[in-house]
């Protein structure tokens, strides 16, 4: 629990921090904006899973990759990563509380932006069920799934900058090939889903979220909870090869 504290405190002390949650605000409103000017919902819970699944598309993506640089990369290419290998702590330890950090910071971006989205969509829209969903809490329950979804999308884009990091060891690079790996995902699902295939490769966004919300609400949560659990266990084997890594670093911290 300490690791974790001092990896936040090195979060919410940087620039990073504060340029996220910028940009976090400044994407919540030309979003709301321009969903509101096209007429692009017609309901509250219509307007939250537009103006979230935008938000899945890309700019989730950002805080995982930028803070895993911050708190890896940048550590190992500064060689300030030593002074942590000095400490009697554990590698799982010191890896658990750099990651959980990163985790945190990005849910609680996620969190910010589903709040104003809810916000928004109760203070401008009418609070009505859509055509999908038989009545409000099934619409309550879709939009509070795809956040938790939304947040499970975070740990995965988290974990895949992490190892990146860890490759690399280069700030400027890792945040490229991060970004470039995680285009190049979405780009293989956007095939997929053209060529109608039943599968998707574990990523933090919907291919298509309009078809998570165009559907049935139990046709949703059996599909939410499938690609969940493909997730999870996605994040499982890269957070056991970052461990590897991270051992293997700090064996060879000279070199670093």
């Amino acid at each position: 629990m300490k690791e974790f504290q001092i990896e936040l405190k090195k979060i919410s002390r940087s620039k990073h921090g504060f340029v996220i949650f910028a940009v976090t605000l400044l994407f919540a409103i030309a979003t709301f904006t321009i969903i509101s000017v096209l007429g692009l919902a017609n309901n509250s819970f219509t307007f939250f899973l537009r103006s979230f699944s935008a938000f899945t598309y890309f700019p989730a993506f950002i805080p995982p990759v930028a803070l895993s640089c911050l708190l890896f990369s940048r550590e190992i290419q500064d060689r300030t990563l030593i002074y942590a290998f000095m400490r009697p702590i554990s590698n799982h330890r010191l890896l658990r509380g750099k990651v959980l950090a990163t985790l945190v910071f990005c849910w609680m971006v996620v969190i910010l932006y589903a709040l104003l989205a809810l916000i928004y969509s109760i203070s401008f829209f009418p609070v009505s069920s859509s055509a999908y969903d038989h009545h409000l809490v099934e619409g309550f329950i879709r939009c509070l799934l795809f956040t938790l979804y939304t947040c499970v999308g975070t740990a995965i884009g988290t974990m895949i900058a992490v190892l990146v990091c860890l490759l690399v060891r280069n700030m400027i690079g890792s945040y490229v090939v991060s970004i470039v790996l995680i285009i190049m995902l979405n780009l293989m699902n956007l095939k997929l889903d053209f060529l109608n295939l039943p599968f998707q490769l574990p990523i933090s966004t919907f291919v298509n979220p309009a078809s998570y919300y165009t559907i049935e609400f139990n046709d949703f949560v059996q599909r939410l909870v499938g690609i969940t659990c493909l997730n999870l266990f996605v994040i499982l084997v890269l957070f056991v090869l970052s461990a590897r890594l991270f051992a293997k670093i700090r064996r060879g911290k000279g070199n670093i």
